[in-house]
């Protein structure tokens, strides 16, 4: 309406020009003078009129190219299963694990620690038993009383009277061979009395003292002890100082009178049984010359062999560990040897040296020695009859004096000797007869991991087992269940096992770098394994059994091992891509740099055009998602046109249209990448489809934006 208004003006004042112009040629007036009136009148009329003047507004269409895309059969199974014949037909060859151990041999193997000691404390002196009796008629010989009259009436009845002030011993208990002067850390002494009097004996006082100083060890008191009966008491010797020479003897017991007149028999006697035992030193004045101290050869058992028989190991790692404790006030001296462990041609041998340990004090050092490298006969030594041993030889020695120390409890010295951490590289012997169960378990399958979705029916499928074994052991293998399945949809489908023989013998290797190999072929497979391949599975699924040395002879210790090498039994298989296919997806993922689009503030509208250029014999539905890093989906562009199929000589080249506004410019805007997507399919169902290396759907992205200059009101 302004626009109609502004010309409006001018054609009234127009108008009105040509009428003055008439009038006044009409009425003789001058040209100035006609003039300034025609300016009077203009500006009279001119405000009523008046408009500011706008920019012109102007759309251009230009063609951009934003990204490119190619979509091989890469997009479909990873390149490297891939495999091209001279005329560039593709087959599929995929190779998956199922199963890959070493021999149990090779797991960790030790050698249970073992302790020599040198020290007091481990010094017990065996128990010692003292017995000895005295008779009724031995007591009546010194009691000038009774004696005379108890002598007479022997084998006669007669009230006892009461006799007091008894006493009998001492005993004397002899330790002079191990010692002059010791302190007991611990010990025990149990004092047994049998009355065989007819009448009752009390007050008895039981004592132990030492033969020099006469200092009490001991000393024990009885009551009463009716006749025929037995009474016995222990008594603890812990911190008692003793000497090499003991007495013991009853200090002192009474003779009851009878309950009326007994029979008299002179033979009668009480007996008292000593025991000491569990005797261990605290301390002890000795001589103690030059000596071994710790004098010893050890077989040791392996542990974690299972039923292996070892008779050689090279060790891949361990170490032998020797702790050492003294409280020696001397230099001590260790060697130790394993006479049977070489490397480079030279035996396994320590030798250490432990300095003297303070006085009251000790000292502790331990010794880590690598034994990686070094060959270990296990047949024991020096007769070589057995296996899963090491023989070694621990020798531990001080050099003294001579003369006489104290030493307490804790002077001592303590070994200690193992093999730790042993996992071999190399053994021979005989490798056991264990049987292993494996699963049901799962391995994963790369083989379809970039098809998510669709069918897919091969022409044909080539699968067989294949199995690989590096160590010098017969195995049987029993595949008891292989199936095939896809985690995400569910979907399991068996594999049919029976054209292969259960169990697989599998022989040894012939050497440690030729391993034994053997396949064995699924015949007639193809619509079976078809079934399994169009779940597009992401997993194998195998229940499985492993025995070794399957009746073998376990005196044939011949077999050899070596850790790098394996038991590996592999599903092996070859797919021609000869197919039929219907909606399966090539995907491919590009970055997008919204920055690169230039003023895009000016785009209003536009049109993406997809540029395909097809030499897959293969129609494909493309959609393309603009995306953000996190994955969230910005825009979505849908193309009501498929790509038309090609040939491989002859590209098919389609071009598809999506017309967009400002709102949707923004959202792809956002993206950081484009999620490119071909659903494809064959052309025919019932003719399979051969795919060549060279074929590939190449996408180019443009678009034709519409910028605009200026702004309506």
């Amino acid at each position: 309406m302004a626009k109609v208004a502004l010309c409006v003006g001018y054609f009234v004042t127009l108008v009105t020009f040509v009428v003055i112009k008439m009038f006044c040629n009409a009425m003789r007036i001058k040209q100035n003078h006609w003039l300034i009136f025609l300016l009077v009148l203009i500006v009279g009329i001119s405000p009523s009129c008046r408009r500011e003047l706008e920019p012109p507004e102007v759309e251009n269409e230009l063609l951009v190219p934003i990204l490119k895309s190619k979509l091989d059969i890469s997009k479909l199974v990873a390149d490297s299963l891939l495999s091209a014949d001279g005329d560039g037909f593709v087959s599929l060859v995929y190779r998956n694990t199922l199963y890959q151990a070493s021999l149990d041999a090779f797991e960790e193997l030790n050698t249970e620690e073992f302790e020599q000691s040198a020290k007091l404390q481990a010094l017990e002196l065996s128990d010692r038993t003292v017995q000895n009796f005295v008779s009724l008629g031995q007591i009546a010989e010194n009691d000038s009383v009774y004696g005379p009259t108890i002598i007479a009436l022997n084998g006669q009845t007669f009230q006892i009277p009461e006799i007091t002030g008894l006493n009998f011993g001492p005993n004397v208990l002899d330790g002079s061979a191990y010692f002059d002067e010791m302190t007991l850390d611990s010990g025990y002494m149990k004092i047994s009395i049998h009355n065989g009097f007819p009448t009752s004996i009390s007050d008895i006082d039981f004592v132990i003292k030492n033969q020099g100083n006469q200092a009490t060890i001991a000393q024990e008191s009885f009551n009463v002890i009716q006749p025929g009966a037995t009474a016995t008491k222990t008594s603890d010797l812990a911190g008692k100082s003793i000497e090499s020479y003991l007495e013991a003897f009853v200090e002192n017991f009474d003779i009851d009178q009878s309950n009326g007149p007994v029979l008299l028999d002179t033979s009668d006697k009480i007996t008292v049984t000593v025991t000491i035992g569990d005797l261990k030193v605290y301390s002890a004045i000795a001589v103690f010359p030059a000596q071994d101290i710790i004098n010893v050869s050890k077989i040791d058992t392996l542990k974690n062999v299972g039923s292996s028989r070892i008779t050689k190991a090279i060790a891949a790692k361990g170490f032998v560990n020797v702790i050492v404790e003294s409280t020696i006030e001397d230099t001590l001296y260790f060697d130790y040897y394993i006479p049977e462990g070489k490397k480079n041609g030279l035996p396994f041998e320590v030798h250490e040296r432990i300095n003297p340990a303070p006085s009251g004090g000790s000292v502790y050092k331990e010794f880590h020695f690598d034994v990686s490298g070094y060959e270990f006969g296990m047949t024991g030594f020096p007769e070589k009859d057995s296996f899963n041993v090491l023989y070694s030889e621990l020798v531990g020695r001080i050099d003294s004096t001579g003369r006489k120390v104290n030493i307490t409890l804790e002077d001592s010295i303590r070994v200690f000797v193992n093999l730790s951490g042993f996992i071999p590289e190399y053994i021979e012997g005989y490798a056991g007869d264990t049987i292993i169960n494996i699963g049901p378990t799962s391995v994963p399958i790369e083989l379809f991991s970039k098809i998510s979705s669709g069918t897919i029916e091969f022409e044909k499928v080539n699968m067989a087992l294949s199995v690989s074994n590096g160590n010098n052991v017969p195995i049987d293998v029993k595949i008891n269940a292989l199936s095939a399945s896809n985690s995400k949809t569910g979907k399991n489908v068996n594999i049919n096992l029976s054209s292969i023989p259960s169990p697989i013998s599998v022989l040894g290797a012939s050497s440690v770098s030729v391993p034994w190999t053997n396949t064995w072929d699924l015949e007639n497979s193809t619509e079976n394994l078809n079934q399994v391949l169009g779940v597009f599975p992401d997993r194998f699924n195998v229940s499985m059994s492993v025995e070794t040395n399957p009746g073998q002879n376990t005196s044939d210790l011949s077999q050899f091992g070596v850790d790098s090498n394996k038991l590996e039994a592999f599903a092996d298989i070859e797919i021609p891509l000869s197919f039929i296919a219907n909606d399966l997806l090539m995907r491919d993922t590009v970055s997008f740099n919204s920055k690169k689009i230039q003023k895009p503030e000016g785009i209003g509208s536009g049109t993406m055009y997809v540029i395909a250029k097809n030499s897959f014999p293969l129609t494909a539905d493309m959609q393309l998602a603009f995306i953000t890093t996190d994955g969230t989906i910005m825009q979505t562009l849908k193309f009501d046109k498929k790509v038309g199929a090609g040939a491989l000589n002859a590209p098919n080249e389609s071009v598809l249209a999506w017309e967009f506004d400002r709102a949707d410019f923004d959202n792809m805007l956002s993206a950081d990448q484009v999620v490119m997507t071909a659903t494809v399919s064959a052309a025919s169902t019932t003719q399979p489809t051969k795919i060549y290396s060279t074929m590939a759907l190449d996408v180019q992205l443009s678009a034709r934006f519409n910028y605009t200059y200026g702004s309506n009101e």
